[in-house]
C-alpha cells in the first residue's frame, strides 16, 4: 500500500493462481465507535466487483472510511454503497531534510511529545518552529473524503 501498512482486526484477500490480486485490512475506527476499512490493496490484475464482494464476506455492516484525495476522489466508495459523509482540509506529513523519502505523521510530532523526540527543543517556539530547528520540513497533502457504508 501507498501509506504503508496497518495492523487490523480482520483481513481479507482474494486469489488468482495462488497470488493475492486484492486485500482488505479492517479494524476498530480511530476517531469514533465502529469499525474502519483501513486499507484496500490491488495486485497486477484489476478485480471488477472485487471491494464489492469483499465488503459483503466482511459482514460488517456499519463501516468508516477515508480516501486520501491525492490518489483518488472515491468513486469506488460510491460504486460500492458508501455514502459521502465530509470532506477533510488539508494535513501534513514531515519528513528529515536527510531521508525525504521517509514520511512521519504529524500525530507523532506534536508540541507536548517533541520534548522527548528532538536533540533540539524549546517550549517557547511552536510545534513548526522546533520541527524546522531540527533539520525537518512538511508535505502537505490534498486532505481526505470520509465514506459512511450501513
Amino acid at each position: 500500500h501507498l501509506k504503508n501498512s496497518r495492523v487490523g482486526s480482520l483481513y481479507l484477500g482474494m486469489f488468482y493462481d495462488n497470488e493475492i490480486v486484492l486485500s482488505m485490512t479492517l479494524g476498530s475506527n480511530r476517531f469514533e465507535r465502529g469499525s474502519e476499512l483501513i486499507r484496500l490493496t490491488g495486485g497486477k490484475y484489476k478485480v471488477l466487483g472485487g471491494f464489492s464482494r469483499l465488503l459483503k464476506h466482511s459482514n460488517i455492516n456499519n463501516l468508516v472510511s477515508y480516501c486520501d484525495l491525492c490518489y483518488g476522489n472515491g468513486d469506488g466508495y460510491l460504486k460500492s454503497g458508501f455514502n459521502f459523509q465530509s470532506t477533510t482540509p488539508p494535513a501534513y506529513h514531515y519528513f528529515h531534510k536527510s531521508n525525504p523519502l521517509i514520511l512521519f505523521s504529524r500525530v507523532q510530532f506534536q508540541k507536548h511529545k517533541l520534548k522527548d523526540k528532538l536533540p533540539i527543543f524549546n517550549p517557547d517556539l511552536t510545534e513548526w518552529e522546533n520541527m524546522k530547528n531540527n533539520n525537518y520540513d512538511r508535505i502537505w497533502d490534498c486532505g481526505n473524503t470520509k465514506w459512511v457504508f450501513k
